[in-house]
């Protein structure tokens, strides 16, 4: 199918995607960005408490060069992808999907194969706290992975958070 001109004929192309189901998902309670779908903060599900008796390890420090390493990638576009792979040659279902979305979407966007660089693959996961790959930053903000995108595009929050972003 053509590729959207406007944000307004973007939801209906989401709808027409082959990576997208039939019927939308049920929209989230909030809007996607950082925090709002961690397994502790999802509304009705608690956070796993600590065994009695044992400390919580604290999380490793991001080393500075590669916290530096991706605030300069988020600065260098509106939209950016970490990824397994590239969309020409993704190497996860997952990376495959977050794509799709985007480049049929028709934004602009940038990725970085987390596959190259070991440090970058660990970093973006402390970076984010979020634990798996893909990612997806709009305007610097940790948007989610491939199933928040796609409930996203399917509540129609994708195309106001690009709008907003003026990456569309």
């Amino acid at each position: 199918p053509p590729v959207p001109t406007s944000p307004l004929n973007m939801l209906a192309f989401a709808s027409s995607l082959s990576v997208l189901p039939a019927t939308p998902a049920p929209a989230p309670s909030r809007v996607c960005f950082r925090s709002s779908f961690r397994p502790s903060q999802r509304p009705g599900v608690a956070a796993a408490p600590a065994r009695a008796g044992t400390a919580q390890a604290p999380r490793a420090e991001l080393p500075a060069h590669v916290d530096a390493k991706i605030k300069e990638q988020l600065k260098a576009s509106k939209v950016v992808l970490y990824m397994k792979g590239n969309p020409e040659q993704p190497q996860c279902g997952f990376s495959w999907k977050a794509s799709q979305i985007l480049k049929q979407s028709g934004v602009q966007f940038t990725t970085h194969d987390i596959l190259r660089d070991e440090e970058l693959r660990q970093g973006i996961k402390e970076f984010s706290t979020w634990p798996t790959i893909p990612q997806l930053y709009i305007d610097g903000e940790f948007i989610g992975g491939s199933d928040i995108m796609e409930q996203m595009m399917m509540s129609g929050e994708m195309v106001r958070v690009l709008a907003d972003a003026g990456a569309i």
